[in-house]
């Protein structure tokens, strides 16, 4: 465990919090072995052998509503393409997971086309309806509740525009694709969170994002538009074409996609990438049939 950059990235009391649980959750779910996973972004994560469930990565978030969140995805999945959840105890943001083995990450598949290819197999058979959408936040909740901030924004008039265009398109979006299934919100090609098992000879999800349902359209373009252009018109003209999603309501996605995270990226108080917005806005256009 590097405690510098914990410390660096979360604050010594973190820290001083990780050792602790380590110590609790060891005697609490009988584990041992652990060995420190280096990333370091949102929380902190072990490898460790659990005498029940035996390989296991113990997760220990900075944030419980965070662990709750993926608590409730997991629980929904219930290993359904998803890692399994053993244990948690949410309050004190800690989960006992489902250690997927090799683990090689879909970003290390040297072939990109293969990349595709993969996430586009793991998309088709992934989604599912939540037993209670009440447990849950609405992708157009998101997107109506940014809108309405930005309104309030005098100082990012163009970037409002922006927003309430991608409300619209949305709103659109979802007469057009009614069913509302459990997000991961966090794949993509190259992702990082989509794990081969060779156990059972696929690619099986970690880490979803937060406890959201909306089309399962916003899932295959989480990432996309962010990049060269070419690759991404590549990207979305390969996807279009193995799940049968017309281009242009992919690009539809994607415009309202960056249109939410640069607003989001504002109210936090970061940058205003308009200039990426209006790209994605022409390609979109331009994909009108």
């Amino acid at each position: 465990m590097d405690k510098e950059k914990i410390v660096a990235g979360f604050g010594v009391d973190f820290y001083e919090k990780v050792l602790g649980d380590l110590e609790k959750y060891a005697e609490l779910w009988g584990l041992s072995d652990f060995e420190a996973i280096d990333n370091y972004t949102w929380s902190c994560t072990f490898k460790c052998v659990s005498n029940k469930h035996g390989l296991c990565v113990l997760k220990i978030d900075e944030s419980p509503i965070s662990a709750e969140g993926q608590r409730r995805v997991l629980n929904e999945y219930n290993g359904r393409g998803f890692c399994k959840l053993y244990e948690s105890d949410t309050a004190n943001g800690v989960c006992l997971l489902e250690r997927i083995v090799p683990g090689t990450p879909l970003g290390d598949e040297p072939d990109f086309d293969k990349q595709i290819d993969i996430l586009c197999e793991f998309w088709r058979d992934l989604h599912i309806e939540p037993a209670d959408k009440n447990n849950y936040a609405s992708y157009m909740t998101w997107v109506n509740n940014i809108t309405e901030y930005m309104s309030t924004r005098e100082d990012c008039k163009e970037l409002y525009i922006q927003m309430v265009k991608a409300q619209e398109i949305c709103s659109r979006l979802y007469e057009e694709y009614p069913k509302e299934v459990c997000l991961h919100n966090d794949l993509g090609p190259g992702s990082n969170n989509l794990l081969l098992d060779d156990n059972l000879g696929c690619y099986r999800a970690i880490d979803p994002r937060e406890p959201i349902v909306g089309p399962a359209l916003f899932d295959i373009v989480f990432d996309i538009g962010y990049g060269d252009v070419k690759t991404d018109l590549y990207i979305t003209s390969i996807i279009s074409k193995k799940l049968s999603i017309p281009e242009r309501d992919l690009w539809r996605a994607i415009y309202v996609s960056i249109c939410r995270e640069i607003c989001q990226q504002v109210k936090y108080g970061g940058g205003s990438n308009i200039n990426l917005i209006l790209r994605t806005e022409k390609l979109m256009d331009e994909m009108r049939q």
